[in-house]
């Protein structure tokens, strides 16, 4: 089975929108780029080993121009791909659109779970928003003055954008505070979708190359976090309404781009406050931690009612290398589920894990730092 045959690169050719800006056309039509390449190649490989049954499931999506219905296809694709890497085998497909879960079950145990994959294309394209703004943060550098300044940017700047017009406007704000230092140390460029505060912090002595004292992107964490809210409660409702009450529920986060998130956020998210934290480093340089949260400080997605069929969240990245495509996968398991996933379900991929030695009923769940949690798809 072939999932780009060159009838379809033909036919995209000959509609004319093979500059349209579709993932699917970029990477049949940029074949001089290596990574492109051995991304397709790759996507061709794991369509082989789907079975038949589930072809048209992955084809449909993974031949269509729009980028949510490509990408969405994507996500399963390497998802049903690091599932087989797990020793798990996929029992039944999804049906599109009634039904969207996958049901998985280990190879060598007795025991099945629901899956559903969530993919997010982000506005913007963060990775390339940010490089951006750096450039946006040397052309302000480029001012020769004496005031060294702080800038926040309050939304990502829009394609195209001259850094040049905020650049002299700054310059212009400088001059009035040379000729009235009190005339306000604190301002906004404000333009359509622009928007950025700058604020005074102080007078150099003499000139300097870089007047930017420190610059912070836009603040997205509770944002993401709110979206991580809604789509996992939206997933858990229709898991009640049509999926098998007896399974667990997993959910997969899938981004086209890093999620930005720390530890702590993401700690907080799924499992509340803990009761208390111990926190210690072994002689050999290792630090230790371990949460109690048999009697959660607050509630959370995994310890509310709500949670108590939700196995586990995986949040997964897709990152660009040299290579090709490599995924960083982390793995939130949710130890008030009422029924257990897979003994060593993506426990490589896991910071938390229940403490051994401990009962049943405590939940009490050791930290491990994963030094890598990339996975090497292409």
């Amino acid at each position: 089975m072939t999932l780009f045959p060159d009838s379809l690169l033909a036919e995209i050719q000959s509609r004319g929108d093979a500059v349209n800006g579709s993932f699917l056309v970029s990477i049949l039509v940029r074949d001089d780029e290596p990574q492109i390449r051995i991304f397709r190649e790759a996507m061709e490989e794991w369509f082989r080993q789907v079975p038949k049954r589930a072809s048209g499931l992955f084809r449909d999506r993974l031949t269509s121009p729009k980028n949510e219905v490509f990408f969405q296809g994507f996500a399963e694709l390497a998802i049903h791909q690091l599932i087989h890497r797990e020793a798990l085998d996929v029992l039944e497909y999804p049906r599109l659109p009634a039904q969207p879960f996958y049901r998985v079950a280990a190879r060598d145990q007795d025991r099945e779970f629901c899956l559903r994959v969530v993919s997010f294309i982000p506005e913007g394209h963060p990775h390339y928003a940010r490089r951006a703004y750096l450039s946006f943060i040397d052309e302000l550098n480029r001012i020769k003055h004496r005031y060294r300044f702080a800038v926040f940017l309050r939304r990502w700047l829009p394609p195209e954008f001259d850094p040049g017009i905020v650049r002299r406007a700054l310059e212009s704000w400088f001059h009035r505070l040379d000729t009235d230092p009190h005339g306000g140390l604190y301002a906004e460029y404000r333009d359509g979708g622009v928007h950025v505060e700058f604020s005074v912090l102080g007078r150099v002595a003499r000139a300097t190359d870089k007047l930017v004292g420190f610059y912070l992107m836009p603040l997205e964490t509770q944002g993401v976090l709110t979206r991580f809210r809604e789509v996992i409660a939206a997933e858990i409702e229709q898991h009640r309404q049509q999926g098998d009450a007896r399974c667990p529920l997993v959910v997969v986060l899938f981004n086209n781009d890093e999620w930005n998130l720390t530890s702590n956020y993401i700690y907080d998210f799924f499992y509340g406050k803990p009761r208390m934290s111990f926190n210690w480093r072994t002689l050999g340089g290792r630090m230790e931690l371990i949460r109690d949260f048999s009697t959660p400080f607050s509630r959370s997605i995994f310890n509310s009612p709500d949670g108590q069929n939700l196995g586990a969240v995986l949040l997964a990245e897709k990152l660009w290398k040299e290579r090709g495509v490599d995924l960083n996968l982390l793995c939130c398991h949710n130890p008030w589920c009422r029924r257990p996933l897979p003994d060593g379900f993506f426990s490589d991929h896991a910071t938390l894990k229940p403490l051994a030695g401990t009962s049943p009923d405590e939940v009490v769940l050791r930290w491990t730092h994963l030094e890598d949690r990339t996975i090497q798809l292409t």
